[in-house]
């Protein structure tokens, strides 16, 4: 469990340049929403979220995210990174 939102992209970047879609998954909760490079949107499918990383991931990208804007609601955060 990650405690802040800057240790939850971290280990994002480390699982994902490392190509450990189980770690990378490890940071989701099967609520998770997210917009692909594709602009595709997933949401709440734990499933169609690892399909389109192993995608990713099979094509070996280097990632770095940055934190441009966290926006907290009760227990859930919208992390917008560049």
């Amino acid at each position: 469990v990650h405690r802040s939102p800057a240790e939850t992209i971290a280990a994002f970047d480390e699982a994902f340049n490392a190509g450990n879609i189980d770690a990378l998954m490890s940071v989701f909760s099967n609520r998770a929403s997210m917009r692909m490079p594709s602009n595709v949107v997933i949401e709440t499918d734990p499933y169609a979220l690892r399909m389109a990383f192993t995608t990713l991931i099979a094509s070996r990208p280097i990632i770095r995210n940055q934190i441009h804007t966290l926006i907290p609601s009760g227990d859930l955060i919208l992390a917008i990174i560049k």
